[in-house]
């Protein structure tokens, strides 16, 4: 028979063990994401190629940035890489190449310096849709598409302005651009000023209908003498006008928010 004295439980002895047990509650739901969120990262590691402006993969970019969204700690932000700093490095050279060639060789080099300003316009062809999808995104910052915006204007301004035989006025570039659901929102085989023109109202229209600062986006429509070409792809509510001739302006996706603002954006550039 044991003489030691029995250790008596007390509340506290009893209280220790509480955390464990609410903490375990706590942690099999988040367990069990980390455990999908493994699988889905391995699913989509084995995705070898897809077109960015697929609808699954802009389905699946929305979904990833939703759950960043949904978790309880609202620090936690989806970090947005729009490929800036490797576009801007790819269009600069090329632009770059395109003038050293137009220099040394302004009158039998067109041919060459035609393809230069195929190959650089067919990377910003390729961009505008993954901007687009960025810009779509409710939690995206504009200023985060500003940047690239400056950049392709820029760059078809200088391949515009280089003197060349073979213009680059005459060349058109076809773009296409599909929403998430996939529905394409934007399609025209034209100069890549008018679908430049197209993205700034977009940018614009975007970030006013979600209250964001919108001065610094109409100080660069002015400022890359885009006025006139923005205009044109805005509504005049007052204006009588058939289907067939308001297919460019290509703005069935817009919301009731997205129409007021872009009611904004026609009175703001109209004011001199």
């Amino acid at each position: 028979m044991s003489t030691g004295t029995k250790r008596r439980r007390t509340a506290s002895d009893a209280g220790s063990k509480a955390p464990t047990t609410k903490g375990g509650a706590h942690d099999a739901p988040l367990t069990r994401l980390n455990e999908l969120l493994t699988d889905a990262i391995t699913t989509a590691k084995a995705i070898k190629r897809a077109r960015k402006d697929d609808p699954a993969l802009q389905k699946a970019h929305k979904l990833a940035n939703s759950l960043l969204k949904a978790l309880p700690l609202s620090e936690v932000t989806a970090p947005k890489d729009v490929g800036y700093n490797i576009h801007k490095g790819s269009l600069e050279r090329g632009v770059r190449a395109l003038e050293v060639h137009c220099r040394h060789d302004p009158i039998d080099g067109w041919e060459q310096q035609g393809e230069m300003m195929w190959d650089i316009s067919g990377e910003i062809v390729k961009w505008l849709p993954e901007l687009w999808g960025f810009m779509a995104e409710d939690e995206v910052d504009p200023e985060l598409i500003r940047p690239a915006l400056i950049l392709c204007s820029n760059t078809v301004g200088s391949m515009s302005g280089c003197e060349s035989r073979a213009e680059y006025t005459d060349m058109s570039c076809e773009v296409k651009i599909i929403n998430s659901k996939g529905e394409t929102v934007y399609e025209e085989d034209a100069s890549l000023d008018n679908s430049l023109a197209w993205m700034w109202r977009e940018l614009f229209v975007f970030a006013a209908s979600r209250k964001k600062p919108t001065k610094a986006i109409l100080d660069d429509i002015r400022r890359l003498n885009i006025v006139d070409d923005v205009l044109e792809l805005i509504r005049v509510p007052e204006k009588r006008t058939s289907r067939e001739d308001d297919m460019h302006l290509w703005d069935d996706h817009w919301s009731k928010a997205m129409k007021d603002s872009g009611a904004q954006l026609r009175v703001a550039l109209s004011k001199k």
